[in-house]
């Protein structure tokens, strides 16, 4: 199936692409897990490409952190919306400005974002479930921004 408007279905399709990957891992246990570097590409293609087109500043939510119980991953306190995390988070990937941590040497366990361009330090640290959620409910939001708006 063709993309019938590019950002939309990029988006809708990345969303996609996590949950079969998620699918698969549980039938086929035995697989060596990536998924780290699957939500960062993820992230990666949800706020850096659609940006191009004006279309994160149109469809980003406005939710305040609070209300998307984040868990205290924002580490920002000038960070008050989804919008303004969004934002920073294109700014850390964009200039790799991000590290993982473990808490065990062994596995990645979460994803510290910083921003040393401005010398804020470290933004937010996300749990890798608490991650995976914010691109999913980002992608959910974005989605249903556009389509409220019948931008598509």
């Amino acid at each position: 199936m063709d993309y019938i408007n590019l950002e939309i279905d990029f988006i809708d399709r990345t969303l996609k692409a996590i949950r079969q990957y998620e699918r698969f891992l549980k039938e086929n246990q035995n697989e060596e897990a990536f998924d780290v570097t699957m939500y960062i590409n993820s992230l990666t293609g949800l706020i850096i490409f659609p940006k191009e087109n004006g279309f994160l500043k149109k469809f980003l939510p406005n939710d305040r952190i609070e209300e998307w119980y984040l868990g205290g991953s924002v580490k920002d306190d000038t960070i008050l919306t989804i919008k303004d995390l969004a934002i920073q988070l294109r700014h850390c990937i964009a200039h790799a400005d991000f590290e993982f941590g473990s808490d065990n040497e062994r596995q990645i366990d979460k994803v510290i974002f910083k921003d040393t361009k401005e010398k804020k330090g470290v933004i937010a640290e996300f749990r890798i479930d608490d991650f995976k959620s914010f691109i999913e409910l980002i992608s959910e939001a974005m989605i249903e921004n556009a389509r409220k708006r019948n931008s598509i």
